[in-house]
């Protein structure tokens, strides 16, 4: 038994070798027909998405002046049973339109990073490790910010049913593949909304 290759990772690194990237740019090609082709691949790729937009039915949970401008703290829906919360940070001294970048935390507690505040106390600064305050280095620049709060991360992580992973997104990742779905996809749609919020 000791030669016999029983782990899924020994297939799959054999599948990436074997694997010829079909998306790979090739400079040699039309940049737009590549693109236009990547663009469906990759749709593809992150499973259905929904197909109506509801209205957003935003609304502002807080606002507070800061020191580089302010903070709203708001919510939107994404589609029926998925809201999304987000801070609007807007610097101080200028003027709209504004140009935002948008700031989305990974593998973290959740967009309370991008501010720099405590999750369970939203009043209270907090030192943010690795620059993982996004928000306030944008307002520095002179940039907005709408820091999405991730399905699967910090307020949006589960709450309604017994967690089966100790990985934050692992249930709701596996959920989705169940439905024709991918998580990131279901996060890409939250931004998209976001850019209709904006």
């Amino acid at each position: 038994m000791s030669t016999a290759k029983l782990s899924p990772s020994q297939n799959h690194q054999l599948l990436v070798k074997q694997t010829k990237p079909s998306m790979a740019f090739d400079p040699a090609q039309d940049f737009t027909t590549w693109q236009k082709k990547l663009r469906v691949q990759l749709k593809r790729l992150l499973g259905v998405m929904p197909t109506v937009r509801v209205p957003l039915k935003p609304k502002t949970l807080w606002e507070q002046e800061h020191e580089l401008g302010s903070i709203q703290k708001v919510c939107f829906a994404s589609e029926p049973g998925a809201d999304v919360l987000a801070y609007v940070c807007l610097p101080k001294d200028i003027k709209p339109p504004y140009n935002f970048v948008i700031c989305l935390q990974g593998h973290s507690t959740g967009m309370h990073n991008s501010i720099g505040v405590q999750l369970d106390d939203e009043t209270k600064p907090m030192k943010v490790e690795g620059d993982r305050d996004f928000a306030i280095g944008c307002m520095k620049r002179g940039y907005a910010a709408l820091c999405i709060e991730q399905r699967a991360f910090g307020y949006r992580a589960e709450k309604c049913q017994t967690m089966r992973s100790n990985q934050t997104c692992h249930d709701a990742a596996m959920h989705a593949l169940m439905l024709g779905r991918t998580l990131a996809g279901e996060r890409v749609w939250d931004v998209d909304r976001g850019i209709d919020y904006l």
